[in-house]
This record gives structure tokens, sequence and C-alpha cells, in this order.
């Protein structure tokens, strides 16, 4: 059975485009939260992709295996966003400037600066 997120979960969408790009179609139970999932599949209800994060401690005490798979999940986007008409707060800055001091990060953009794909404010 593969677990999966509630319709409208960013992680139902990359498990259903995974499904279809591999051209498979298991059963399927809809969970509503990583809690309910991580606890099903702890008891053998199923098999599911998830945030390493929501599993981190389960996968360090053994409670829960991770495998690798051929095609894995496509990597996606993210975008910061903020208000056109403020400037950030001091920590969202200094996060954002991490961020795009990263190579391959975000490219910078400066409130006011209109030109090009600007990825990130």
């Amino acid at each position: 059975m593969w677990l999966l997120r509630e319709p409208g979960s960013g992680t139902r969408a990359t498990v259903l485009e995974l499904l279809d790009d591999l051209n498979i179609v298991p059963p399927r139970l809809t969970l509503g939260s990583n809690g309910a999932i991580r606890e099903s599949v702890k008891v053998g209800l199923g098999i599911t992709l998830i945030s390493r994060d929501a599993v981190g401690r389960e996968l360090d005490n053994g409670d829960l295996e991770e495998w690798a798979i051929a095609g894995g999940p496509r990597p996606k986007s993210w975008h910061v966003i903020a208000r056109m008409d403020e400037d950030l707060p001091p920590t969202a800055r200094l996060f954002l400037d991490h961020l795009t001091a990263v190579e391959g990060g975000p490219n910078r953009f400066h409130p006011g600066d209109q030109s090009g794909d600007h990825g990130s404010r």
C-alpha cells in the first residue's frame, strides 16, 4: 500500500508525479499528516515518500529504513518571497543574504529592481 498525504499537499503531488513517471499504480491510502503516515509505516501498513525531516528521529533510531530509488523525485524550485513595499526585518535579511551567498543559490533581487527573472527578493 502506498501512503499519501491529503489532496493539495505538495508531497502528494510529488508522489503522484513520481508514480506516473514510473508508470505504476499501487493501491493507495490517503492520510492527513506526516505523523499519521509515519506511524502507519511503523506498523507495517505501507510505504511512502516523505521528507527526511519528518522521519529523522525514526531513521536514527532504526525504527524506519530509507530506500534509494532510481528516478527519484525531481528537484523542486523554491522561491523566497516578501512584500515589495516593506524592507525585510534584519533577521530575514541575514537569512536571505545567506541563501544568496551559497553557490547556486537564488539570484539577488533588490526592491525596485524590475529587470529579468529575479528568483527571489
